[in-house]
């Protein structure tokens, strides 16, 4: 076996670049001699180093850290440093499970969203008290929209997602509703788990007059006012601020006949 190897066959051999190469040695973690002609040549510590930094990187653990390990590498350090990996592996397989499993929940939202139903159709819906997470934002049109839900990705971070979400929706302005503007929204909303601490709104729980309409967002102003219609030819008495809730939207397909919505507002019999 060679006792020293040169830059190109370290290349050649982890199928890395030169730079990477030459970052170690910055990082004072490859410490290359030179031959009679000047060049860099690398031990077999060295080409120990970069089997330990390949696997390590692999369970990407920081530079920092593996650098911090192969200074002080001996069997005490190494049982740890495989210990806390372990305990990272459990984690991130359980993190992998919750993803498996909102990935399920996603493709049953969608296909929910796009199995025949009975569209336009106004319903009486009992809800429970839901927590959501609330952005301010007065925008004017549904695309603004996703610009706050961007804004809510910042507080929730990885707990939350977008595609197949039916959790996500918007709140329309009441105030523009009445003067007959109906692409006017106050707020967009995450509903959240009720365990959830993230929350800073809270919708009541009572009865609320529901429409699930298929197409354009444009079709609300059709659905909206048959939700108000509806109020008034039974006597409710609609004591909340209209939402609008995406099942199916821009997120998931770019065809408008594709979009599953639901209006929802809260009444008083």
């Amino acid at each position: 076996m060679k006792r020293y190897y040169k830059i190109g066959e370290l290349v050649n051999l982890y199928n890395i670049g030169r730079d990477a190469i030459k970052y170690y040695e910055d990082l004072n973690i490859l410490k290359p001699s030179r031959d009679k002609n000047g060049y860099r040549i690398y031990s077999i510590d060295d080409i120990c180093k970069l089997n330990i930094i390949r696997e390590l990187r692999n369970l990407n653990m920081p530079m920092k850290e593996i650098k911090e390990y192969l200074q002080d590498r001996n069997i005490e350090s190494t049982k740890k440093m495989l210990e806390d990996e372990m305990n990272f592996i459990s984690k991130k397989i359980i993190e992998l499970e919750k993803q498996k499993n909102n990935i399920k929940n996603r493709l049953k939202v969608i296909d929910n969203g796009m199995k025949e139903r009975t569209f336009g159709e106004v319903e009486i819906r009992y809800i429970e008290k839901r927590k959501a997470l609330k952005v301010e934002g007065n925008v004017n049109n549904n695309e603004n929209i996703d610009f706050l839900i961007q804004e809510m990705r910042k507080v929730l971070e990885k707990r939350f997602y977008i595609l197949g979400n039916d959790n996500i929706g918007s709140i329309f302005d009441i105030e523009s509703l009445e003067r007959g503007i109906l692409n006017k929204y106050k707020h967009a909303i995450v509903f959240l788990d009720n365990n959830s601490s993230d929350y800073n709104f809270q919708l009541p729980e009572g009865e609320y007059l529901t429409c699930t309409y298929r197409g354009s967002y444009e079709n609300n102003k059709m659905y909206l006012y048959k939700l108000y219609n509806y109020a008034e030819n039974n006597n409710f008495k609609v004591v909340g601020e209209p939402m609008e809730i995406y099942e199916v939207d821009i997120s998931e397909t770019s065809e408008d006949d594709e979009f599953v919505t639901q209006l929802q507002v809260l009444i008083e019999k």
